[in-house]
């Protein structure tokens, strides 16, 4: 795919199914995970955070604070898209568990502040805690991350997504092995590196979502391991 820029960057727009514990959803509050992300429901909240356009740059900075961390998530499609340095991205949903510790941010995306508007809304970022709350085959579990390296493909549900450093609304937490862990529900650019470019199909990207996950939040290579570097990872 051409990386020019004003070039419009699609993943695949088929409607995908993405398993999560939403807000408004028939789950009760703490099932362990198996209801679909709502259309109308927290994912509306989301986009709304989202800016029609965005200058980013790779400027970073290494903070402790709670944070959405997507790096095991998959993404859904949606019809929204934003402009990042000048070329066009659909934009992407992602549930992702809130963690607390050592993160990198994008100070261009997001400032300082420790949130994108305020209570409800975390920021989604980057960072390497021992275990998180992860999603495979439609159960949560606490896990160690499992990173893999996967080439980013045009087949419907194979594409790559960028989340780090953009915003997320918080949902109902899922509970897994009788204690609730929060999440959020997080939108960013598909088919976007961090390196804030286009991400060309064929591209090597690495990602700790499971193989299953459609559209998994990844980044290509070099940069992530600059990011991973930065964590002492």
């Amino acid at each position: 795919m051409a990386s020019s820029k004003l070039k419009m960057v699609i993943a695949g727009t088929a409607s995908v199914a993405l398993v999560g514990v939403m807000i408004g959803s028939s789950t009760p509050s703490g099932a362990v995970g198996t209801a679909p992300a709502a259309q109308n429901g927290p994912t509306a909240a989301v986009l709304k955070l989202i800016q029609p356009s965005y200058t980013a740059t790779l400027t970073t900075a290494v903070v402790v604070r709670p944070y959405a961390l997507c790096a095991a998530s998959g993404v859904v499609p949606t019809k929204t898209t934003t402009s990042i340095n000048g070329v066009s991205y659909h934009v992407g949903v992602a549930i992702c568990p809130i963690v607390t510790g050592k993160t990198v941010i994008n100070t261009s995306l997001q400032g300082t502040a420790e949130t994108p508007a305020g209570r409800g809304t975390i920021w989604s970022s980057f960072g390497q805690p021992s275990t998180f709350p992860q999603l495979d085959g439609g159960t949560w579990t606490v896990a160690p991350a499992t990173p893999r390296n996967y080439v980013v493909s045009p087949k419907i549900g194979k594409s790559e997504s960028n989340l780090w450093g953009y915003p997320c609304v918080t949902i109902k937490p899922v509970n897994i092995g009788g204690k609730e862990y929060p999440l959020a529900e997080c939108a960013g650019p598909m088919m976007e590196n961090i390196t804030n470019e286009p991400v060309r199909y064929g591209s090597a990207a690495y990602t700790q979502a499971a193989p299953n996950l459609p559209n998994p939040v990844g980044y290509a290579y070099p940069y992530v391991l600059t990011l991973l570097k930065l964590l002492g990872a």
